[in-house]
């Protein structure tokens, strides 16, 4: 509440860009640093933890979780509402909007659009848990013992369960059975401690070549060991699911796009040398951070939208609220940064453009099916756009290949495998609209006229050296002639 009072002085000279502005903007930046270190989480291309860390993760988003509820209550998600509206062209305002991306992705990382509204739309059904309640207590009245009240577990108890969660982990990850009548010891190192399973080498004595084949096999069978999602996945609750859903509506009505248009002319700045607003900080971080936070609310979007259109079948799909990530500036991004990862062996970042591709094609899929007059032209305008570039099929071709079990979630196949359906229908729609089949084929008439090219010159050659008093060195011409013309 302290922040949040001096706060109000350095708001208030900015918007009217006072003598002392530029100070103020510096403070107002540190306080959003701060926000964003207090709620901070991995980024959007970070690894999952594996099967020993697991259940620390898990932790960790429960106790993220509870913080932002608590600075909900500090009127924290208010102070990020109010400095996205007061983002603009000029430099006074722009230099917040990198820091104030990595915040609303710190808000919403980690959770499902469509599980959000799911679970705030089963907070509004009446429970029936006040009736159970009082069935209970009445028939505690009548007789029977009230139920004993539970005695808070003591710190060995705490202990005993996290070392038994750990040795559960610890057995579900191995691939074997048993470790072969060798031992189990933990290795204390700088970095932390570490489980080391040893097994009894084959030979007498286990000579140091059975050894190492055994590392080797240890170490290929943990490196091919498939991406489970599921055992770092925390359920979104009823109160987190309220709560995010109404910051996501208060977001949507205006301070999304002006963050994004921000952020996006900065990033489209820096993409070419530019240091105009704020394009001199863009790091390669924030291009992803743009696409996880763009693919979130444009799928929230798209699920509120479709609950909406499931109460009234009059009404048609509005893509205001979202139209600044729709727009071809940002396809043409993610085409190039897929392009660019697929190249580099990005799978991680590669899986946050896909899915920020995903929820595009999606969106525009809903504009052509369901939007009004004006917003099916535009749709039709941004496939045939992309459709015309052989690109982005190439590109449907090589993320589908990419896929790795080990290297990537099942999340990732799963937004492939939706972004292949959507294109290809939203391709045969484009197609029958234009009146026929478009094919694309190899060209072949190069090739055609390289042959007959090369073979006139071999004809050459021949007449030259079976004609009388032919001279070498015109023969040796014609040779190279027709050597280039084959290349």
């Amino acid at each position: 509440r302290v922040i949040m009072r001096i706060l109000v002085d350095p708001l208030r000279q900015s918007v009217v860009g006072g003598a002392e502005s530029d100070d103020d903007n510096v403070f107002i930046e540190l306080v959003l640093t701060l926000f964003r270190n207090l709620m901070h989480t991995p980024p959007p291309d970070a690894a999952l933890p594996d099967a020993m860390e697991a259940l620390a993760f898990k932790r960790t988003l429960d106790a993220h979780a509870r913080l932002l509820a608590v600075l909900e209550s500090e009127a924290v998600f208010d102070l990020v509402l109010y400095i996205s509206q007061l983002l603009t062209d000029s430099a006074a305002t722009r230099s917040w909007n990198l820091t104030l991306l990595e915040v609303l992705y710190c808000i919403i990382s980690f959770t499902d659009p469509d599980e959000v509204v799911h679970a705030a739309k089963a907070a509004k059904r009446p429970s029936l848990q006040p009736a159970r309640q009082r069935a209970s207590a009445s028939a505690a009245g009548e007789g029977e013992a009230p139920a004993r009240p539970q005695q808070p577990q003591s710190r060995i108890a705490l202990h005993l369960e996290r070392e038994k969660a750990s040795r559960n982990a610890r057995d579900i990850a191995s691939t074997v059975r048993h470790s072969n009548f060798g031992g189990a010891f933990e290795c204390l190192t700088g970095f932390g401690s570490r489980m080391i399973v040893g097994k009894v080498a084959e030979g007498a004595g286990g000579d140091a070549r059975g050894q190492a084949q055994h590392g080797q096999r240890h170490k290929s069978m943990a490196a091919k060991q498939p991406v489970l999602e599921e055992r770092v996945h925390v359920a979104v609750g009823t109160s987190r699911a309220t709560l995010l859903l109404e910051f996501a509506r208060q977001m949507l009505r205006g301070p999304f796009g002006a963050l994004m248009l921000t952020v996006r002319k900065d990033l489209h700045d820096a993409q070419f040398g530019s240091t105009n607003g704020n394009a001199r900080r863009v790091l390669a971080a924030d291009y992803v951070y743009f696409c996880a936070v763009s693919a979130w609310f444009c799928d929230m979007h798209r699920a509120l939208e479709d609950q909406r259109l499931a109460s009234s079948s009059a009404g048609s799909f509005d893509v205001t609220h979202v139209a600044i990530s729709c727009e071809l500036p940002c396809w043409q991004m993610a085409l190039r940064l897929a392009r660019e990862h697929i190249e580099g062996h990005n799978w991680l970042k590669l899986g946050v453009v896909v899915r920020f591709l995903r929820s595009l094609v999606q969106v525009v899929d809903k504009m052509a099916t369901r939007g009004d007059k004006e917003a099916r032209r535009i749709a039709h305008a941004l496939f045939q756009n992309v459709f015309y570039e052989g690109e982005y099929m190439t590109l449907l071709a090589q993320v589908h290949k990419a896929y790795e079990p080990h290297l990537m979630g099942v999340s990732f196949l799963r937004d492939t495998i939706e972004l292949v359906h959507v294109s290809l229908r939203n391709l045969e729609s484009y197609c029958k609209d234009q009146g026929g089949i478009v094919l694309q084929r190899r060209r072949a008439k190069n090739k055609k006229r390289k042959a007959t090219a090369a073979a006139e010159a071999a004809a050459v050659v021949a007449a030259l050296e079976g004609a009388p008093g032919a001279d070498s060195e015109e023969v040796a011409e014609a040779a190279a002639a027709a050597a280039a013309t084959t290349a």
